[in-house]
């Protein structure tokens, strides 16, 4: 199917105003030969282009002048058509060049856990990365988790800030440059007591309890939203897994 677009495409640009260029061939022709028989004579010389013009004027000309105007424009068909695919194309890219450079370009990476050796536990990130123009006022919450966490100290009070790492609520101001990124931390997570569980800081409000997972707890869609002074709310969702060996976050959409 390409190739039959591709060949409609040169054959269309070979025929468009074949007729029209090969009268103007022939036009020019007539003039050229009107002036040499006007100018014949005071040159001292007899010019009979009556033949020439029966031929001009010719349907049988015509129509052999404008094969041959088809058949050329066909060999540079493919060239016109391939100039005109490039400038297309360029234009695009230049026009999603200057997109990127008014706007901003925001993405997610996958959660990776570091270890915690202050708390004996492991802390979860995630890399907020900007391709774009300035990413002012970046913020991420929690916004929801299905199904609902078995703790009873989960009270379900969306949404739930995530600050950067090493920063506190009182201190989250976050600005990504172009080229940059910024890393939050989802939450800390360490062995609850008697291996009953894990202990996390999920619950980000200020006076909260520590929420605790159960060893075989599991959460399908853990909702994120992510927003900028400039920009529009990209979402995410993790999962999360939990065994007798640990916790684990996984992006899926």
């Amino acid at each position: 199917m390409r190739v039959f677009d591709y060949s409609r495409r040169v054959f269309l640009a070979a025929l468009s105003s074949a007729v029209a260029r090969a009268n103007f061939i022939i036009s020019v022709i007539i003039v050229i030969a009107e002036a040499a028989i006007w100018f014949a004579p005071s040159l001292g010389m007899t010019i009979d282009a009556s033949e020439l013009m029966t031929t001009l004027r010719s349907p049988a000309f015509l129509t052999a002048l404008v094969g041959a105007v088809i058949l050329f424009r066909l060999v540079c068909a493919q060239y016109w058509v391939w100039t005109e695919e490039h400038n297309a194309r360029t234009k695009a890219e230049s026009q999603v060049a200057e997109l990127s450079q008014r706007y901003v370009q925001l993405s997610v990476s996958d959660p990776y856990s570091v270890p915690n050796p202050s708390s004996g536990g492991i802390s979860w990130m995630i890399k907020i990365r900007n391709a774009g123009a300035s990413a002012a006022n970046v913020h991420m919450n929690l916004c929801d988790i299905f199904p609902r966490p078995k703790s009873q100290f989960w009270d379900a009070s969306y949404p739930y800030r995530i600050v950067q790492a090493g920063r506190t609520l009182d201190s989250n101001e976050c600005h990504i440059h172009r080229g940059g990124d910024a890393i939050f931390e989802l939450t800390n997570v360490w062995p609850a007591a008697h291996n009953s569980g894990f202990i996390t800081t999920l619950n980000t409000r200020p006076g909260s309890h520590q929420v605790k997972i159960e060893p075989d707890e599991q959460w399908e869609k853990m909702e994120y939203a992510l927003t900028a002074e400039n920009a529009d709310p990209l979402n995410f969702i993790l999962r999360m897994n939990a065994n007798a060996h640990g916790v684990a976050f996984e992006k899926v959409a």
